[in-house]
């Protein structure tokens, strides 16, 4: 599995299974730390990613300000991330 982590409006994570089975009942989570005024925490469980597919989930709205770092977790992989917000916008460095 692998994961790819961008910034914008919120965050996206795109997990691909680059496996040759499927994936199931995933959980997923995405963590803002910083100055963050909505949407700090988000998580769920990603019902199922076919061999050689991916699936993207997102923070939803996101308002901050300053720096921060993210925290993103899916299954038992990691990724963490300096980050800095501007409103809505969030810049991964």
């Amino acid at each position: 599995m692998h994961l790819e982590v961008s910034g914008g409006l919120g965050i996206a994570v795109t997990v691909k299974n680059n496996g040759e089975k499927e994936i199931s009942n995933l959980p997923w989570s995405i963590e803002l730390s910083g100055l963050v005024l909505v949407q700090q925490n988000r998580e769920g469980i990603i019902p199922s990613i076919p061999a050689g597919g991916e699936v993207t989930v997102e923070s939803g709205f996101v308002l901050g300000f300053g720096p921060g770092s993210l925290k993103v977790t899916v299954g038992d992989i990691g990724e963490e991330a300096e980050i800095f917000m501007m409103g809505p916008l969030v810049i991964i460095r």
